[in-house]
């Protein structure tokens, strides 16, 4: 899961992205992290 966030977040140029791109990037980053630690809740 780091893997893939940090992945994303070295595809990410900050100074071409609009600021409406740059909280969707955001967002979806912790939407990832949020879905891993409930899936993490789940196999518990």
């Amino acid at each position: 899961m780091l893997r893939e966030i940090a992945e994303r977040l070295e595809s990410l140029d900050p100074d071409s992205l609009t600021p409406r791109e740059a909280l969707e990037a955001l967002y979806a980053i912790q939407n990832a992290l949020e879905n891993s630690a409930a899936s993490k809740k789940l196999e518990e």
